[in-house]
């Protein structure tokens, strides 16, 4: 997948594939392409005839050979089986939706498409890239022509069709809008969606504060890779900032890490972090924000292990580094959401007191107020929700 010429592995990879082009006339059109349910319209022989296809060019690094892979893969496919209600249903077109082969597995399917259908055509984009389902190309030719060659691509394959966007001023690409600059080059800039209100994390919300304060930093940092332009930068970062604090992020917070991804260039923001390769063994428990500092306590007596007579114990003290490592605790959506929805429960729903002495609403408790929701019946005060399984 990796080797495909139009592969896009995420949005820096996709700028830096942008940033020394240069457009050959001011004619060019900018466009887009979408696949609609890509995954879901796949038929299984297209699809496992593609890996196979590309697994005997030489990219089986495998134990297993080309048709071993591919008899696995269609094992995958044709065994998919989802439960709905009290239904059984399995899937015979496409590949399942989360299922850690679907991205790979389509790829290599659009790969083998667009090469096939672009080494037939007589005209052809100066630019293909593709992310997935979503295509970004460079049209030098008329406008007319462009249209049939939409035409042609929808006409390829039955069960693919592409929905498409075109303009010579401005497009949208992942979360990128990318347009036209004055000297021919492509300039780009956050894309932001009508919808997007930018609901980030509420600092007051029960996540550790490393977590928090990184927020700011990582935001104005993606920033920082995609707008071009250090001006359009610079008013995006103030608007940012007021996102951040209509979300109660402390105000030093959220300009400690502005300061410091102002003084980097796009360049420097897109250069991947070499980062020092570690074994580490995680400690993992589940946050508290009334936890004491654990990493603080691990680290003061993490070489006391290098005083065991267990060789095993101390080859952990001399070649691991131990991190804390927080998961999250069960939030109100896990206590009322239920995977299975269950129908023909004879679960009979009542409510009542929590009956704690020290309970301030239970005089408050609307006794003709009763809600079952999925099997748990909850005690409805004015103000508080509580809930009894």
């Amino acid at each position: 997948m990796l080797r495909l010429p139009s592969y896009v592995k995420d949005t820096t990879d996709f700028i830096n594939k942008l940033r020394n082009i240069k457009l050959q006339s001011k004619n060019t059109y900018l466009v887009t392409l979408d696949v609609s349910s890509l995954y879901t319209n796949i038929p299984h022989t297209d699809g496992t005839d593609a890996c196979l296809y590309y697994l005997r060019q030489g990219n089986n690094n495998s134990r297993l050979s080309s048709d071993e892979i591919v008899k696995l893969l269609k094992l995958i496919l044709e065994n998919n089986y989802f439960k709905f209600g009290d239904d059984y249903f399995l899937q015979k077109m496409g590949t399942a939706m989360g299922s850690p082969v679907a991205p790979a597995y389509a790829a290599l399917f659009m790969g083998k498409f667009e090469e096939e259908f672009l080494k037939d055509s007589q005209l052809k984009p100066s630019l293909w890239l593709r992310f997935l389902d979503d295509i970004f190309m460079l049209w030098d030719h008329s406008l007319e022509e462009l249209n049939t060659f939409i035409d042609k691509i929808n006409n390829v394959h039955p069960s693919i069709k592409f929905t498409h966007t075109i303009s010579q001023q401005s497009v949208s690409f992942l979360d990128v809008q990318v347009s036209k600059g004055k000297s021919y080059e492509l300039q780009t800039n956050v894309y932001v969606k009508e919808t997007n209100n930018h609901q980030y994390l509420d600092y007051t919300s029960c996540h550790p504060k490393r977590c928090k304060d990184g927020i700011p930093h990582s935001q104005a940092k993606r920033y920082r890779r995609i707008i071009s332009d250090d001006d359009v930068f610079s008013t995006s970062l103030s608007k940012l900032r007021e996102f951040f604090i209509s979300r109660n992020f402390p105000e030093t917070v959220i300009d400690s890490a502005f300061l410091h991804v102002s003084q980097m260039s796009q360049e420097d923001a897109l250069r991947p972090q070499d980062k020092e390769k570690k074994n580490v063994l995680p400690f993992i428990v589940t946050y508290n924000p009334s936890l004491p500092n654990i990493g603080n306590t691990i680290h003061k007596y993490w070489d006391l292990l290098n005083l065991s007579k267990n060789e095993g114990v101390k080859n952990i003290h001399n070649n691991y580094t131990p991190i804390i490592a927080y998961k999250r605790p069960r939030n109100l959506q896990d206590f009322l959401v239920r995977s299975r929805f269950d129908t023909d429960s004879d679960f009979t729903s009542h409510s009542g007191g929590c009956c704690r002495k020290r309970c301030s609403h239970c005089v408050r408790i609307n006794s003709d107020l009763r809600q079952l929701v999925f099997g748990i019946t909850h005690i409805m005060h004015d103000n508080v929700l509580a809930s009894k399984v």
